[in-house]
């Protein structure tokens, strides 16, 4: 019921046949349709770009022509402003999805993030070697792929009186930033 093109996830698209006992058979992986295909048998949900390809047949009748109809439901994407390498300790990542509205979860141990997980505020401190995994979900759009950066923390020390002749008995004092 459904023409081809851009359609918001969570969709359903009705097929429909005049013959009231012909059997439609769809695929939503873009191959032929055939009697082991899925039998269809309600409205199928759409939550992700697909081509479905449908079919009715019937004992008594001629099969219809193959049905296709290719859906495009838009996808999120998301980006980190540092890339993932050695850092400076206490360097901050900022995360962005392409659309406004998204929420973004994401772990600092490697996990895989969830709707379950911290949802991102603000940028992420970095304080200790991580794998930051991070995925953007909005209704009507297909989740985005799970980004994933892996920072290292480098520590650096410095001294409160430069590199040179100073006088015996003096103090230096390190700092670790």
């Amino acid at each position: 019921d459904k023409e081809s093109g851009n359609i918001e996830a969570g969709q359903l698209v009705t097929l429909n046949c005049k013959h009231p006992q012909a059997t439609i058979y769809y695929t939503t992986d873009g191959s032929m349709p055939t009697k082991q295909s899925l039998v269809y048998n309600s409205p199928i949900r759409i939550d992700r770009t697909v081509t479905i390809k449908a079919i009715a047949m019937h004992d008594a009748c001629l099969s219809s022509d193959v049905l296709t109809r290719n859906y495009v439901v838009p996808k999120l994407a998301l980006e980190a402003n540092l890339a993932s390498g050695i850092v400076d300790y206490l360097s901050e990542v900022g995360l962005s999805a392409n659309t406004s509205g998204a929420t973004i979860y994401y772990t600092t141990d490697g996990g895989t993030p969830t709707k379950g997980s911290q949802v991102y505020t603000k940028p992420i401190v970095i304080n200790q070697n991580m794998t930051l995994k991070a995925k953007a979900f909005l209704d009507g759009y297909e989740p985005s792929e799970i980004l994933t950066e892996t920072y290292q923390a480098k520590l650096d020390i410095t001294a409160d009186k430069e590199s040179g002749n100073i006088e015996a008995g003096q103090l230096v004092t390190l700092n670790c930033k």
